[in-house]
């Protein structure tokens, strides 16, 4: 139930130049603009348990100075090893 109401409460879209990833944290909604020339890093990760469900958790780093977005989790991301393949094509790294 944790998994469903974490979903719920977070969304990210992918624009032409950049990203944008909102979810609300301590009851507060947050927004968060990434332009894809600020990423320097981007992964994926799954537990055993998380590749059954066939979800994951993507990592996006970025080099910007604020905390919120050096960091970017985007958590139960269903298919997650498709959307991550999607996204590296978009931003054109192999």
């Amino acid at each position: 139930k944790y998994e469903k109401y974490k979903i719920k409460l977070s969304k990210c879209t992918f624009y032409m130049t950049k990203l944008v990833y909102e979810r609300v944290m301590f009851f507060k909604k947050i927004k968060i603009e990434i332009p894809y020339s600020e990423i320097k890093e981007i992964s994926y990760r799954q537990t055993r348990l998380e590749k059954k469900c066939n979800i994951g958790t993507i990592y996006i780093k970025s080099s910007s100075k604020n905390l919120l977005e050096k960091n970017v989790f985007i958590d139960s991301v269903k298919n997650v090893e498709k959307v991550f393949a999607t996204i590296k094509e978009k931003l054109g790294q192999e």
